[in-house]
């Protein structure tokens, strides 16, 4: 089992000796019955917490590779066992507007210490919060609800205060800022991030291996780019599955890319990275 799952699994573990059917006629309501734990990943940040109803447990993992692109929400516990590829699947944070899943979710099952699968669901792009506006000196003090609706059911988690949670978040994402070589405090204030200049389609051909896989791999890979808008380095920051898969990528993307370099506040080129994050199939070439 790799690093980066073991907080699902000993949500699952707990979970699988406290399993009971909800009720499907009434909204279900869980509070928390932990607080956000913190995971300084090499590569990532990562927040966790259960809720329960009942004897009913749930588990959410939020993960998130850099401060500017969305995260992946595993949920996990018996209520998401009832979502199919055909559910309306979708979900909002507090008061915005629902968010549709589309084809960026995936049923998940995770094993438990006790033998049994916990049914869950992989959310490819998320976000629980606005870290931005944190950064601008806004806050959100009062309690959050998440919620989550499918088929004629509606989960609800109340998360609590979300500023103490982005704030957390926020110096993560700083920290792994840093260990890139940027300043945190420049690259928020930037008046331009980086742009992709020309069709990305052209950039790279992927290895047969990566066209052979199931759609559930997935790859993220770090662009440093310098002030002229050229590549200079790039990192692997998650690829599952397929072994030269980010290997191959980082190194086309490092001759056939282009961008428009970051502006500073002022107006002026400096360097900066930008994520590319793409989940299989990949299209033909």
């Amino acid at each position: 089992m790799r690093k980066k799952m073991r907080i699902v699994v000993e949500i699952a573990t707990a979970m699988a000796m406290n399993a009971s059917p909800a009720s499907a006629a009434e909204p279900q309501i869980f509070t928390p019955t932990s607080g956000w734990a913190i995971d300084y990943a090499a590569k990532s940040c990562v927040l966790a917490r259960t809720f329960s109803r009942g004897t009913e447990i749930i588990g959410f993992r939020f993960e998130v590779v850099s401060p500017d692109t969305l995260g992946t929400l595993t949920l996990i516990g018996n209520p998401f066992g009832s979502i199919s590829y055909g559910s309306n699947f979708q979900f909002r944070v507090g008061s915005d507007q629902p968010s549709p899943a589309q084809s960026g979710w995936l049923l998940i099952h995770v094993p438990s210490g006790g033998g049994k699968a916990i049914p869950g669901v992989l959310i490819r792009y998320a976000k629980l919060g606005d870290q931005d506006r944190l950064s601008n000196g806004a806050s959100t003090q009062t309690s959050t609800l998440v919620t989550f609706q499918w088929d004629q059911q509606t989960l609800e988690a109340e998360v609590g205060r979300m500023d103490t949670v982005l704030e957390a978040l926020t110096k993560c994402t700083d920290d792994l800022v840093r260990k890139w070589g940027y300043d945190p405090a420049v690259q928020h204030a930037l008046s331009q991030k980086p742009r992709i200049n020309g069709n990305p389609r052209d950039w790279i051909r992927y290895p047969e291996t990566a066209r052979n896989v199931s759609n559930q791999t997935k790859l993220k890979v770090r662009v440093d780019i310098d002030e002229a808008g050229e590549p200079i380095k790039c990192e692997p920051l998650d690829a599952d599955e397929v072994p030269d898969l980010a290997t191959s990528t980082c190194t086309q993307l490092l001759k056939n890319a282009h961008f428009h370099p970051a502006l500073d506040k002022d107006g002026n080129p400096v360097r900066s990275y930008f994520v590319v994050s793409s989940v299989l199939p990949w299209p033909s070439h």
